[in-house]
C-alpha cells in the first residue's frame, strides 16, 4: 500500500513560484499530490504530481454530486470550506493509499516521509501541524470511509458552509471539532511547532520553536530538506509563506513583503532550483550560493 496522497485544487492563474513548489513535491517521491486545475500544465510536471484538468464548474459538480448538497463558487478561496470533502468527492484517486489528506500551494515542503512515517500514519485518524484544530494548509487523515466521510458528522454545519458564498473556515475550525476528544473520531496528533512554521502568523498564539515571536527570515531548500539558517541542520516539513505574499486581515494596510518587491519574485530556474537547492524570504526565491553567509542573508536579498 502507498502512503499518502495529497490534494491540491488551484483554479486561475498558477503563481510565480508553481515550479519551485513542484520541486518540493517531487522530491517526495512516496508521496502523490493530485492537482485539479483549469490551467495550462506548469512547466515542471513531476511524475508523482497528476494534473486533472477541469473548470471551476465541472470541480464544483463533482463536490455536489459526492455530497447530495450544491456546490456553487463564485472564486477560488471558497475551495477551502471544501476541503474536508475532497476525500469523498474524489475518492477513486484514494484507492490504494493509506492516508489521504490536503495541502495548499503557499507552501514549500521538506521530507514529509522524514515526520509522516508508516506508524504515524498507521495511527491516528487525523495529523494536524496546529495544536488545536485541523492545519488549512495541510492535513491528513487515515484512508477509509470514516474519514472520507467525517465532514458528514458535522450534520447542518457542513450543508451551511457549501451554501455560504464566503469562506467559512469550516476546514480549520468547524471540521476540527470531529476530531475532539470524546468524539467517534478523536484520535488526532498535532505534531506543530517543531515540524514547520507559518511565517508572520499570530492567530491562535502561534510562536516559533523557542516560544517566542521570532521566526527565521530565511529558509533554504536542497535535496529534499526544508532548513532556517537558524536552527543548524535540523530539517522542518514544510513552510507556509502566507502573510509574505498578501496582506494581514488584521492590518491590510500594511503591505506583504513580496508586494513591494521591486525584482520579480522567482530569480532562479526550476532546474537549476531542484539540484542547487534555493532560498526563501522576504526577498523572494534566490539560488542558493555555495558558501553563502545565509545568517545576514535578510541583507544580502534587500
Amino acid at each position: 500500500m502507498k502512503p499518502l496522497v495529497l490534494f491540491s485544487p488551484w483554479f486561475g492563474p498558477w503563481p510565480a513560484w508553481t515550479d519551485l513548489y513542484l520541486v518540493s513535491c517531487a522530491a517526495n517521491r512516496e508521496v502523490r499530490w493530485v492537482i485539479p486545475t483549469d490551467q495550462p500544465l506548469p512547466e515542471n510536471r513531476p511524475g508523482n504530481v497528476d494534473f486533472l484538468p477541469m473548470t471551476l464548474g465541472e470541480f464544483a459538480e463533482r463536490v455536489s454530486t459526492a455530497t447530495g448538497a450544491r456546490f456553487a463558487p463564485t472564486e477560488a478561496y471558497k475551495l477551502c470550506d471544501i476541503k474536508p470533502m475532497l476525500g469523498h468527492a474524489f475518492e477513486a484517486e484514494t484507492v490504494g493509499y493509506r492516508s489521504w489528506g490536503y495541502s495548499d500551494m503557499d507552501v514549500v515542503f521538506g521530507d514529509i516521509r522524514r515526520f509522516y512515517d508508516d506508524d504515524l500514519l498507521e495511527r491516528y485518524a487525523a495529523i494536524s501541524t496546529h495544536a488545536n484544530f485541523l492545519s488549512g494548509h495541510l492535513a491528513v487523515f487515515k484512508n477509509n470511509e470514516q474519514t472520507r466521510l467525517a465532514y458528514r458528522r458535522r450534520r447542518r454545519r457542513w450543508r451551511e458552509a457549501i451554501a455560504a458564498p464566503d469562506y467559512v473556515q469550516f476546514d480549520e475550525m468547524r471540521f476540527s471539532a470531529v476530531f475532539k476528544p470524546g468524539r467517534p473520531l478523536h484520535h488526532l496528533i498535532a505534531i506543530r511547532p517543531s515540524l514547520f512554521v507559518e511565517r508572520y502568523s499570530t492567530v491562535g498564539g502561534h510562536t516559533w520553536i523557542d516560544g517566542t515571536k521570532n521566526f527565521p527570515d530565511v529558509w533554504t531548500w536542497k535535496d529534499g530538506a526544508l532548513r532556517t539558517t537558524v536552527s543548524g541542520e535540523r530539517e522542518f516539513l514544510y513552510l507556509h509563506f502566507m502573510f509574505w505574499r498578501r496582506r494581514r486581515r488584521s492590518t491590510p494596510e500594511q503591505p506583504a513583503p513580496w508586494e513591494t518587491l521591486s525584482h520579480p519574485l522567482v530569480q532562479i530556474d526550476w532546474r537549476a532550483a531542484g539540484t542547487n537547492g534555493f532560498v526563501i524570504s522576504p526577498s523572494g526565491f534566490d539560488p542558493l550560493l555555495p558558501d553563502a553567509d545565509l545568517g545576514t542573508a535578510t541583507t544580502l536579498w534587500a
